[in-house]
């Protein structure tokens, strides 16, 4: 049983002035996106900023809610359970956030700031909380001396292990990442990402990564799932490696020709895909064919007057992969070269 679902989320905002005689501008931020974490699971969010990713991140987080659209945790409808239940499921799914600055309340000490939910949700007696703060630094690599530290006494990638402890407080099933190492130093991430990969390996814990790095989202999810998201929609959908190998959307072929290649040589000689334009489509106006044929080379009549369905195609390595391009099967779009075993 999947621990969160999210089918068919549409996300609207109302910009600007509300006509008196009118309906007001809504900007669609999300359109139709559909996706599951079953315990374990990680499921990387790629793409351009923009894309929806961070309010998909707000709504997964029960930070926002949809339009419309239907969320479940651990199988049961947040809508259709009452106030006190979807409190409580909404524990199972908790959010680390982008900035950890921010994140923490600056008044507040790292053992006020990791106390107070296991209070008040008593998830341990009185008796035991200073147990369990000292548990939850361990395992995100702090220790005993950080405890009485403000927020400003710490390192930018201190600040991230006490917010990503703190989301651990209530024992939730998924984390939902949202740019959680892209405001750290370049030099931190590395370590970051590995406190988290441990806490997914000893704990079962799912994450929802919110990424703008494809290289990122590859490294994180190498065993999991890719999302990548263009103007609200999810235009490819499926096993990380199988999608960045051979990706089957013309945007996730552009998305990953951008990644610089350790081999210069190789980085030049490969062959790129042209884009046609860099403007992003108008969120405020209604569909009226893909989102991203104004910008794609292989775009013909029909990409621009109606919207391709996400539907399961083969991909580059057999195994199926879920693609919103209606030539994704006639399209030969660069693959990546398999790497060469020395005897």
């Amino acid at each position: 049983m999947a621990v969160l679902s999210l089918s068919h989320i549409h996300k609207d905002f109302t910009v600007g002035l509300r006509p008196i005689f009118k309906p007001p501008r809504r900007l669609h931020a999300l359109r139709d996106v559909t996706m599951e974490l079953e315990r374990g699971d990680i499921v990387a969010v790629v793409g351009e900023s923009g894309c929806g990713k961070s309010t998909l991140a707000r709504i997964a987080a029960g930070v926002s809610d949809p339009s419309s659209g239907t969320i479940r945790i651990q199988g049961m409808d947040l809508h259709a359970v009452s106030r006190a239940k979807a409190r409580e499921l909404r524990r199972s799914v908790q959010i680390v956030h982008q900035d950890p600055y921010a994140a923490l309340n600056p008044t507040m000490t790292v053992y006020q700031a990791l106390s107070a939910p296991l209070l008040i949700h008593r998830m341990v007696a009185k008796g035991q909380v200073r147990d369990r703060v000292m548990e939850l630094l361990r395992m995100v690599g702090l220790n005993e001396s950080h405890l009485a530290k403000y927020p400003n006494e710490l390192s930018g990638g201190q600040r991230q292990r006490v917010v990503l402890a703190r989301a651990f407080t209530v024992k939730p099933d998924v984390i939902v990442a949202d740019e959680a190492v892209s405001a750290i130093d370049v030099s931190m991430r590395q370590t970051i990402l590995s406190v988290m990969q441990r806490i997914h390996d000893e704990e079962g814990t799912a994450y929802l990564f919110i990424t703008h790095d494809l290289g990122l989202a590859r490294y994180f999810a190498q065993s999991g799932i890719i999302a990548v998201m263009y103007a609200g929609r999810v235009m490819e959908y499926g096993d990380t490696e199988a999608v960045i190998k051979g990706p089957r959307h013309p945007y996730t072929a552009i998305l990953r020709q951008a990644v610089p290649d350790p081999d210069p040589e190789l980085n030049q000689t490969q062959d790129l895909i042209p884009v046609r334009s860099t403007e992003l489509p108008d969120l405020t106006q209604e569909e009226t064919g893909c989102a991203f044929s104004a910008r794609c080379p292989f775009a013909v009549d029909r990409c621009m007057s109606e919207v391709p369905a996400l539907r399961p195609v083969a991909g580059a390595d057999g195994r199926p992969v879920l693609v919103a391009c209606h030539r994704a099967e006639e399209l030969e779009l660069p693959q990546e070269e398999p790497e060469v075993e020395l005897a």
